[in-house]
């Protein structure tokens, strides 16, 4: 709440700053013992359906690997048939599980983005009575609409696409060691590459996104003011 208490004085004194960033972790700081029932049981079902994901791949190449002319067509059909059971029962558990993940961490995203709300509410509720005088209450409500709905997917599905990619990254790592070393080494010196783009990347995307914030709760603004304007001339015609 004092992030919330510091925003709002920045927007009394005027200052166009964003301020500083609030860690990921203190998103959490609201969620209740059974909020976070819902996120770890979320977490570990995003975790699980990544790491039998990777499986498909070496499951295809087993089933296609068994096409050999040289094996007898009654061991080629059991062997595809054995496959064929195993990847419809992988299938089945990987699309268990991403349903679990997503419809969990989107209840605790909605119940923390709803308390997020009320406690910013409360936060402007204690404010002087002279601060109301000098905020737009347009920009600062879209504002608020727009933080939290970027709260809410950070909590929600962001953080399990996120669980689910590296949890998918360090099982194929390992299915790919297991079946060929060498190869799966020549192409592991390039994940350092990939890290120093997605990384810059990622900060582009940051700080366009800061930008973005910004201009929405302007723009509100400058709306409202134009519809007093229009209202002001239509009413003295």
């Amino acid at each position: 709440m004092r992030q919330v208490d510091s925003t709002i004085n920045r927007e009394r004194t005027g200052s166009k700053d964003i301020g500083p960033s609030v860690p990921y972790s203190k998103l959490y700081c609201l969620a209740s013992t059974s909020d976070n029932t819902l996120r770890w049981i979320g977490w570990i079902s995003s975790m699980i359906a990544g790491l039998g994901m990777p499986s498909f791949v070496f499951l295809i190449g087993d089933v296609i690997d068994s096409f050999n002319m040289t094996t007898d067509p009654e061991d080629m059909i059991d062997t595809i048939s054995l496959m064929s059971l195993i990847f419809s029962l992988v299938g089945v558990a990987v699309w268990i599980t991403c349903y679990i993940s997503y419809a969990f961490l989107l209840m605790f995203s909605e119940r923390v983005a709803k308390k997020t709300r009320i406690k910013y509410l409360e936060a402007i509720i204690r404010q002087e009575s002279a601060w109301f005088d000098t905020t737009n209450p347009s920009e600062m409500s879209a504002r608020l609409g727009k933080e939290i709905l970027a709260i809410q997917k950070a909590l929600g599905e962001k953080m399990g696409t996120i669980i689910l990619a590296f949890a998918m990254t360090f099982s194929g790592l390992a299915f790919a060691f297991s079946r060929g070393w060498s190869f799966s080494l020549v192409i592991l010196a390039s994940f350092p590459f990939i890290g120093i783009s997605t990384s810059l990347v990622t900060k582009v995307m940051q700080g366009g996104f800061q930008e973005n914030m910004k201009a929405y709760g302007q723009s509100a603004g400058y709306a409202d003011q134009a519809l007093n304007a229009i209202r002001v001339v239509v009413a003295y015609g």
